[in-house]
């Protein structure tokens, strides 16, 4: 088994660094993001990667309110970059230094 590297997504392999970088970016601030929730993309890229592409349209609507209601406000923005960032760099602390 194999950690996600550059040597696996060379394989063809998930790439987190190009899937959760624009999230992650987009969700830095220092400005308060009361109305926060995620984008229905984010919430789907989740649910294929969990569920596959074919996953039904129940189960698909069932985890995007999930995840919208999960991660509502500033809280629940900060609560997903960690999640992002966590995706992405598997336990890197760079990425968690701004907070």
């Amino acid at each position: 088994m194999d950690y996600e590297s550059e040597r696996t997504r060379k394989l063809g392999c998930w790439d987190g660094v190009d899937a959760c970088t624009g999230p992650i970016n987009k969700w830095t601030t220092n400005d308060n993001t009361s109305s926060f929730e995620p984008d229905d993309d984010y919430c789907n890229f989740l649910i294929t990667i969990g569920f596959g592409e074919g996953c039904s349209s129940d189960v698909r609507s069932f985890w995007q309110k999930t995840i919208k209601e999960n991660y509502q406000g500033d809280d629940g923005r900060r609560r997903a970059r960690m999640a992002a960032i966590n995706l992405r760099e598997r336990d890197g602390l760079h990425g968690r230094l701004f907070d």
